[in-house]
């Protein structure tokens, strides 16, 4: 959302982000909640 172009895609409703995180030591996936803004492991 730093990037003006892809803030001003968002706010149009033509861009959709998601965020993940995958630890690769852990081996674990977290992936960004839109509700909450916390990282959450899949299971």
């Amino acid at each position: 959302m730093t990037f003006p172009f892809v803030k001003g895609a968002v706010e149009k409703g033509e861009l959709l982000l998601h965020g993940a995180y995958f630890g690769v030591a852990s081996g674990k996936l977290l992936v960004r909640s839109s509700k909450t803004g916390a990282f959450e492991p899949v299971d």
